[in-house]
């Protein structure tokens, strides 16, 4: 939407005329809402001439592609990573998430007595909540 040829134009005329005295009538929050709205825009590259547009285009792109990049190198991690406990640094833990950390580390095929802490949500939180480590 920020894009649409000539919105930008209208926005851009309310925002210039709010104050006028033919505009009177709006209340507070709609003049806020004017100049929201036309910040907004703004701030999305609506007064940018056609080469900065395109840049800014370029730029965004390139940045969604390494946000992206990101998220997938972030996922890899939390598949990878592994603490090894042993049952007393679990102390302080609930049974249910031993049970889990066992389990972790029987999926990893580590012997019996340890307990694996990854870095899936489900595993990391509640350890920093609860263990005594």
């Amino acid at each position: 939407t920020y894009t649409l040829p000539g919105l930008f134009e209208k926005i851009d005329a309310v925002h210039q005329n709010r104050h006028n005295s033919e505009n009177s009538h709006l209340t507070k929050e709609e003049v806020r809402l004017i100049e929201r709205v036309w910040m907004d825009f703004t701030r999305q590259g609506a007064r940018f001439n056609d080469a900065v547009k395109e840049e800014y285009a370029d730029i965004m792109a390139e940045m969604s592609s390494l946000q992206t990049q990101f998220q997938q190198n972030v996922m890899k991690d939390e598949e990878t990573y592994e603490m090894v406990l042993s049952l007393e640094e679990m102390a302080g833990c609930p049974d249910s998430l031993i049970d889990a950390a066992r389990q972790a580390a029987a999926e990893r095929e580590k012997d019996d007595e340890y307990y694996v802490i990854t870095l899936s949500r489900s595993l990391v939180e509640p350890f920093l909540t609860y263990s005594d480590r």
